[in-house]
């Protein structure tokens, strides 16, 4: 039997009384002059209660698809984009000016980093970049409004190389919060921006203290009563790990003052664990029960209090490298003898952008292969061994995770590592990877092509 909603029961209602009005006649009366206006006004009630009918029943129509539309995936979604300013120091093709963003594939632009001073307030952690008596590059960013001006440009304070012990300190006292909140607010509006992205790494963790867990929401308070009085966003990057989310992350407390919390779904595997492992898998491989992948992270944050439509995916643009023990033995899990070797244009041993690794494949080396279970490529040259996203993970990411889970959206780390000026023909464009996520984001037929 099909089941009988409220819009059933309400249009079921609706064809009763239509049916009882026109079955019913007009009353008789005995001046033959009163009958005819007495009919028309009949008719016209009769017509009224169609047109009532036609408006109740597309308002009911448009309420039933978007409660559709939120089963599959969030109303608005969201692609957010960070944007790791030192690139712009990068050699040859991996040189990257504000510029060569593409703000139309993007709803959220982020500006990373600025830092935080022991007494609460902002600094530019590159004065020459960032501000206008060097190249400019907040301004810059913020212009990047004229190309889409529906995008909101945020401006993300913290990262790695910040550490946590100053970030500590301002948000366990009660001053130096509202200190910072005062000023963050003030920032933010000097130079334009729509808002801020709070990435502390990490709460209780790397000089921080116990107390941090805690004191992150109180100082997310104070900053959420100052954002929205100005009408800017609040939002913040966290960790995944079971293990950081349980000594830094007040999972409830978060949801009530952030706009949007970015899963950062990567670096869940690398050189460090002393064997080749996923950068960022979809799911579990055969074996593994811990929640070191992109399903069991989202449900890990969703199981202690995450909100669906303000959780937003992480998607790397990046990969990880190892050196293997032994080149004969190249599986997953096996063993490493450290990070795989630095590219040129991140000079990071164990980091490789997807640029360096599509430049790479384009003159044949690293032949890509791709792991069923966990639904991820990965490349093995000699001793070499990379996983990384490709096309193909990048969409399975947004209709598999975003959408089924009801997530906001997905946030794409970090634009300089896609392939921005298809130096790779064989991607098929200029930002193959973050075109991939806009494409299912957006433009999603549902047939899986």
């Amino acid at each position: 039997m099909t089941p009988r909603g409220p819009r059933h029961e309400c249009a079921l209602s609706l064809s009763r009384l239509l049916a009882d009005q026109l079955e019913s006649k007009p009353p008789v009366v005995a001046e033959s002059f009163l009958s005819l206006p007495l009919v028309m006004a009949h008719r016209a009630s009769i017509a009224v209660a169609l047109v009532l009918a036609a408006v109740l029943a597309a308002v009911l129509a448009a309420a039933e698809a978007k409660v559709v539309s939120k089963l599959r995936g969030n109303a608005n979604p969201v692609l957010a984009c960070y944007v790791g300013t030192w690139a712009n120091y990068r050699q040859g093709n991996g040189a990257f000016k504000i510029e060569d963003v593409d703000a139309k594939l993007c709803t959220h632009l982020l500006y990373a980093f600025v830092g935080i001073t022991e007494d609460g307030d902002v600094k530019s952690l590159d004065p020459w970049l960032d501000l206008p008596s060097g190249l400019n590059g907040f301004q810059r960013f913020v212009d990047l409004k004229k190309v889409n001006p529906a995008a909101k440009v945020l401006v993300s304070i913290g990262g790695w190389n910040e550490g946590s012990a100053k970030y500590s300190q301002v948000a366990n006292s009660p001053k130096l919060r509202e200190t910072f909140a005062k000023n963050a607010v003030k920032f933010v509006q000097q130079y334009g921006f729509d808002g801020m992205d709070l990435d502390w790494e990490y709460p209780g963790l790397r000089g921080g203290a116990a107390s941090d867990k805690a004191a992150l929401v109180e100082l997310l308070k104070v900053m959420h009563a100052k954002f929205s009085a100005n009408g800017l966003l609040l939002t913040a990057a966290v960790s995944v790990g079971q293990d950081k989310l349980d000594a830094s992350y007040d999972v409830p407390g978060l949801m009530k003052y952030l706009d949007l919390v970015f899963l950062m779904t990567y670096d869940l595997r690398a050189s460090w664990d002393g064997k080749t492992g996923m950068n960022a898998a979809t799911r579990a491989g055969p074996g593994e029960t811990d929640t070191l992948n992109v399903i069991s992270s989202v449900k890990l944050w969703l199981s202690r209090g995450g909100v669906a439509s303000k959780l937003v995916l992480g998607l790397p643009l990046y990969g990880h490298s190892f050196t293997l023990a032994d080149a004969s033995n190249s599986t997953v899990g096996a063993p490493t003898s450290g990070p795989g070797t630095a590219g040129p244009y991140t000079k990071e041993a164990g980091t490789l952008s997807y640029l360096e690794i599509c430049e790479m494949q384009k003159d044949g080396q690293f032949p890509e292969k791709w792991d069923q279970a966990r639904e991820v490529p990965y490349a093995v040259q000699g001793n070499q061994w990379i996983s990384y996203d490709n096309v193909r993970s990048i969409k399975i990411k947004v209709r598999q995770v975003v959408k089924q889970y009801g997530l906001a959206g997905a946030m794409a780390w970090s634009l300089e590592s896609d392939d921005f000026k298809n130096y790779c023909p064989q991607s098929g464009g200029a930002y193959p990877l973050l075109r991939a996520a806009f494409r299912s984001m957006f433009q999603d037929d549902g047939t899986g092509q």
